[in-house]
């Protein structure tokens, strides 16, 4: 099995198999050029495929040449041609949120983005909504700019490190953060970057903990 390259790369001539059937796979390629491959199991992002061998994929907003598909869906694939496609799925209209307005897109985000609970949790995963978005860079673009704004975010010596390495622009979209424990919080990129946080609440910080 090749290994999964990073976006913007060229890939020819391997045999690339991921560990479930298209959506059910956590491996995907973004934003790459494929050609003479044989690719099983994975979702494919903003590729350009060529002379490949395709199976049990899904495909989002890529171009397809001279290559055979089975058992895939194909998402608003901007072009297909010369290609053999058996027991395959294809989608071309626009993702239905496209269709809503602004405002009421904006509706379903908040409700489906806000975390569960905003009590204290050690762990928290991105919603399955916003991972689902990646393949829309539009509605991506929409969906994270709110979910950074409306969520508390918390910064503990469990999490400091991932914190601490997110983007320029995501700290700059927090509006609300929780610190409980800021030993290294002076010396961050969070207290470089000199956000304006709406609120900020700060836990008085227990003895004896880093």
């Amino acid at each position: 099995m090749a290994a999964l390259p990073i976006p913007h790369c060229t890939i020819q001539g391997v045999t690339i198999s991921g560990n479930g059937n298209g959506a059910s796979s956590s491996a995907a390629f973004r934003r790459a050029d494929l050609s003479t491959c044989t690719i099983k199991g994975i979702q494919i992002h903003n590729c350009t495929i060529s002379d490949c061998q395709v199976d049990s994929c899904e495909l989002f907003n890529c171009s397809v040449e001279n290559s055979t598909i089975n058992k895939s869906s194909l998402h608003m694939t901007s072009q297909i041609r010369n290609c053999s496609l058996n027991d395959c799925t294809v989608t071309k209209s626009l993702l239905a949120f496209h269709k809503f307005p602004g405002e009421i897109r904006a509706m379903i985000f908040q409700y489906c983005l806000a975390w569960l609970s905003q009590k204290e949790t050690r762990v928290r995963k991105t919603p399955e909504l916003l991972v689902a978005l990646r393949c829309d860079s539009k509605l991506y673009s929409e969906a994270v700019k709110l979910f950074y704004r409306q969520n508390i975010f918390r910064v503990n010596k469990v999490n400091f490190q991932d914190c601490n390495s997110m983007s320029k622009h995501a700290l700059e979209s927090i509006l609300n953060l929780k610190i409980t424990s800021a030993s290294n919080f002076t010396s961050s990129s969070w207290y470089s970057t000199k956000l304006s946080f709406t609120r900020l609440n700060l836990d008085p910080i227990v003895a004896g903990i880093d």
